[in-house]
């Protein structure tokens, strides 16, 4: 309803438009015609809505924004939650954040950080806004024994094959160095 709603708005924005013709000042007919269809992509592409309403359930918030991914895993924590999806055959996460007991679709996009370590794993961090805690996600080799950081963080297998595993974990209080442990060896990783 809101979506259908956000387009009717940019659909009166171009009838506005097309009404300008009857301005005679050519200047202020092409200023207010540029404006109206600016506006327009910005109200089409961004769901301001997000910004208003809010739902039940992290999966709820998500589905609001994101009908066609499939959800691997929810990581809830207790003023955010981290939903990792797969869209197209590949594998991503967002942040959706709890504001007053309810959960917010993103507006915006996740401040992240994706990067491979020196032996090759994948990892993906998800920074929370105006905190120190971030979730982290690294996918290693199947032959790996144990996967530890220098906070005591909690890491947990949500993926799996032949080849590779995929943790997850949610990292709390982490200013500047942040040690991850890969059975026996330690990577500086920056923040």
């Amino acid at each position: 309803m809101i979506r259908m709603l956000r387009y009717v708005v940019a659909i009166g924005l171009i009838i506005f438009v097309i009404n300008l013709a009857k301005i005679k000042n050519v200047k202020l007919k092409t200023v207010k015609s540029v404006l109206c269809v600016i506006l327009s992509l910005i109200i089409i592409n961004f769901p301001f809505e997000n910004l208003f309403l809010k739902f039940n359930s992290p999966e709820q918030a998500f589905r609001y924004t994101a009908t066609h991914c499939k959800i691997i895993k929810i990581v809830e924590e207790k003023n955010t939650a981290l939903v990792i999806y797969e869209d197209n055959d590949s594998e991503a996460a967002t942040l959706i954040n709890k504001c007053d007991g309810k959960w917010k679709a993103p507006f915006w996009h996740n401040n992240q950080i994706l990067s491979r370590l020196e032996t090759h794993e994948i990892y993906l961090i998800t920074k929370e806004k105006n905190s120190s805690n971030f979730y982290i996600t690294i996918t290693v080799y199947a032959d790996t024994k144990s996967v530890s950081d220098n906070m005591g963080s909690v890491f947990e297998e949500y993926s799996r094959n032949d080849y590779y595993v995929t943790y997850v974990a949610y990292v709390e209080g982490c200013n500047e160095n942040y040690i991850i442990n890969i059975d026996d060896k330690s990577h500086q990783i920056d923040l």
